[in-house]
Formats: C-alpha cells, sequence, structure tokens
C-alpha cells in the first residue's frame, strides 16, 4: 500500500493499481462527535450515579457502596469502556461519530479490528483529561498529521474517515442459507472456502448489499466479480455451462461462505490478498469506479 500526501482524504493504491479515495474526517467534525459522545457519557453516568446513591441509602448489603465506589473511582476508565464498547457494536461508530456520519476504520480503508479499537478507546480518555490543557494537543494531531490521527489512531492504526458504506443494508439474504437453496449450481465444497479470506467475505457483503448504483453499474460491477472469483476458484468452466448470472455466482458464494464462517468474520487489518478492483472499490462507496466498464 502507498498514501498520496494528502489533508483531507486518504488515498490508498491496492496491488492491482487501483487508487482508491476516502475523504478523512477533520478536526471540527471529529470533535462536534466527541463532544456529542462526551455529553451521553456524562448524562448517563450522573444519572446512574444519583441512582446508586439513592438505592445505597436503604440497601444493608453493601453492594451499592461498592458499585458507588465503581462508579467514583472508574470515571477515567469508564469512557474508555463506553467507546470500546459502542466500536466494537457499531463497527467504529459511537452515538456522536454516527450522528456525524464517520467511522473509525484501519488506515488501508477497511474495517479495524477489535484490538485497534481497543487501542484507540482506551486513548481517549487519556488523550482528553491529559492533554486538554494548555492546548488541546488532539486537535493539534488531527489538524497537524497527514492521516488526521490523533495519539490513539496513530498507537492503534486507525484512521476517521466519512462514512463510505452509508448505503449499504447491514445484511443482503439475511433469511437464505446455502444449504437450503433449491439449486446450488457453482459446486461448492470446503477447498473453496480455504481459498477465500474474510476480507472476500465483506467485500461481496457490501456489494450485494449497496442500494444506491443504478442498473447497468450494477450489472457491470457484478460480472466482474463474478468473472474474477470464477477464475480464482476454477469454476468458471462449470458456472458457464450452468448459464449462472452473475448476481446469482456472487450471492451464491456470499451465503457459502456466511454458512461456513458467520455472519460477520473479523476481518484482517489489512491484507494484500488481490481483489476484484472496481468492484471493491465500488463496495466502500467509489462511485466513478463503480460506473467503470469491467477489465
Amino acid at each position: 500500500m502507498s498514501y498520496a500526501p494528502a489533508v483531507k482524504d486518504l488515498v490508498v493504491e491496492t496491488p492491482e493499481g487501483v487508487t482508491l479515495r476516502y475523504e478523512l474526517a477533520g478536526a471540527g467534525t471529529r470533535t462536534a462527535a466527541g463532544l456529542v459522545d462526551l455529553g451521553v457519557f456524562l448524562i448517563a453516568w450522573l444519572a446512574l450515579l444519583l441512582f446508586t446513591f439513592l438505592v445505597s441509602m436503604a440497601d444493608a448489603t453493601g453492594l451499592s457502596q461498592f458499585a458507588l465506589g465503581v462508579l467514583v473511582g472508574g470515571a477515567v476508565l469508564l469512557p474508555a469502556v463506553y467507546q470500546i464498547g459502542f466500536s466494537w457494536a457499531w463497527d467504529g461508530q459511537t452515538l456522536g461519530k454516527r450522528l456525524l456520519g464517520i467511522r473509525a476504520l484501519d488506515v488501508h480503508g477497511g474495517a479495524a479490528t477489535r484490538l485497534q479499537h481497543v487501542l484507540r478507546g482506551l486513548f481517549w480518555p487519556f488523550e482528553a483529561l491529559v492533554f486538554a490543557f494548555p492546548v488541546p494537543v488532539a486537535l493539534i494531531l488531527i489538524s497537524a498529521t497527514q492521516r488526521a490521527q490523533r495519539l490513539g489512531d496513530l498507537v492503534a492504526g486507525t484512521v476517521v474517515l466519512y462514512d463510505p458504506r452509508p448505503m449499504a443494508s447491514a445484511e443482503p439474504f439475511a433469511r437464505d442459507r446455502w444449504s437450503a437453496l433449491p439449486g446450488r449450481r457453482l459446486g461448492l465444497v470446503p477447498a473453496h472456502a480455504d481459498r477465500l479470506d474474510a476480507g472476500d467475505q465483506q467485500l461481496l457483503r457490501e456489494l450485494l448489499a449497496r442500494v444506491d448504483l443504478d442498473d447497468e453499474a450494477r450489472r457491470r460491477l457484478f460480472r466482474e466479480a463474478a468473472l474474477w472469483y470464477l477464475e480464482k476458484l476454477g469454476l468458471m468452466e462449470s458456472a458457464v455451462q450452468a448459464g449462472v448470472a452473475p448476481r446469482d455466482v456472487l450471492r451464491e458464494l456470499y451465503l457459502f461462505l456466511r454458512e461456513r464462517r458467520g455472519a460477520d468474520p473479523a476481518p484482517p487489518a489489512a491484507t494484500r490478498e488481490p481483489r476484484p478492483p472496481a468492484a471493491a472499490a465500488a463496495a466502500r462507496g467509489s462511485a466513478p469506479d463503480a460506473a467503470a466498464p469491467p477489465r
């Protein structure tokens, strides 16, 4: 991977020579998201603190007193729990990030791992408290670094981008199962799954879930991705003979991977496994690549 020296965009060059461009969230947007998160956390913390205090006045067991001590003593670490918990549940978003339409991702534009979310979450209260005075060092780092990263991002290897997947649904074909398909036409076996990884499954899911493409762009993308995967898996001849449409190829392959691996396997933080170039770009929200002819 290589990065162009851009301030507002993250530019990633894939091994296939395809350049993908993502819009980095600036200091103002990230500050607004952080203030929302801080406000939500403080309201919830104070409400829980007041409730625990009132319960402790009538609690003879002492458990509520212990809980009260945890709430007060853990006031510095609890914001990290808030950050990590929401990032895990919402794939890189907190309440503030979701409201502002931004998401924490890996520096290569892919989904961040749970370890990366833990690292950047642990640094959040540290930066907010220790580095807030006399100047907000986090804002300086976001404004000065090439990829708009605060200290937690630098340590975790993450960036915050304007959400590249706003139009994707959570899970395509949620009620379908590969083993229950009336006609499985690709002849998929476990060895085929071993030749693909979680990044392929994520790409197929995002591509099939896109709802903002016109019919022509969708047909081109499905055709390119289907041909690429059929060739990679050695299934081209059988698929052509069976007359399987490109969308049906991708659907059957995705359902097969989902059934074997689960609905949401953690993708690697960075991978050099090749992907179908235009399909990979379009799945992440690149409109120009979505309209590109098949290669």
